[in-house]
């Protein structure tokens, strides 16, 4: 009955144009390894490790796109900069050798900059300049209390800078060998936005016309603290 109930997850399976292998995806989980925001030299053994396992799917870990506000610490890697993209280019080969797929994560922390142990203070990117009320959350106390302050709304301008930026790094993973990618934007929910794009999932990656910009291999991932009243 076991056999039965799991032959599926070790099935191929087809999503947008990419075939996987089999159903089992490796989270794209912070590892905090890169330093500078470059990649660490044992990284591309670490992620063929994970394809020689018979992970159908690797997603790296979160990637900065290029912004200044993408990543608050160095150990996250960035997607952009000579010495990040070498890098990444041998994770790519690695894994392919191997057999595997690889795609990555590429992020900005927008709201969440400064949540963990960032390498110097900067205030985060928010486009309500709020981040709601918090509910459960792995984030010190004293960083909730900290963040909770408003701050700044963004403008359209930068909205639209981030977006372009998003776009940019996109188009550097393609340049690697990366099939896809997936897209984590930590914002907050506008309750003027989510009328605007009627979602209860409101991000800058959200918006219709930022969805028509992306690859169409790709998905896109949110994550929300709390709500906007």
């Amino acid at each position: 009955m076991t056999a039965e109930l799991t032959a599926p997850l070790f099935e191929p399976i087809s999503v947008r144009g990419m075939t996987i292998p089999n159903r089992t995806v490796m989270a794209p989980m912070g590892r905090m390894f890169a330093k500078d925001h470059v990649p660490s030299p044992d990284a591309p053994a670490y992620y063929r490790r994970r394809v020689n396992g018979g992970v159908g799917l690797v997603i790296t870990e979160a990637t900065g796109i290029d912004h200044p506000l993408s990543a608050d610490h160095g150990g996250t890697p960035h997607m952009h900069g000579e010495a990040a993209l070498q890098a990444w280019r041998a994770v790519v080969q690695d894994v392919h050798q191997a057999g595997g797929l690889i795609v990555p994560q590429l992020f900005h922390q927008g709201m969440l900059h400064g949540g963990g142990t960032p390498d110097q203070a900067v205030e985060s990117l928010r486009p309500s300049g709020t981040i709601g009320t918090p509910g459960s959350t792995s984030f010190a106390p004293h960083y909730i209390e900290r963040a909770s302050v408003p701050t700044q709304p963004m403008t359209e301008e930068q909205i639209a800078d981030v977006i372009a930026r998003f776009a940019r790094s996109a188009r550097n993973a393609v340049a690697l060998g990366f099939k896809s990618s997936n897209y984590d934007a930590r914002t907050t929910r506008d309750p003027r936005e989510l009328e605007a794009v009627g979602s209860a999932s409101d991000t800058l990656l959200a918006r219709p016309a930022v969805l028509a910009r992306l690859p169409t291999s790709a998905s896109v991932s949110v994550a929300l603290i709390g709500r906007s009243t």
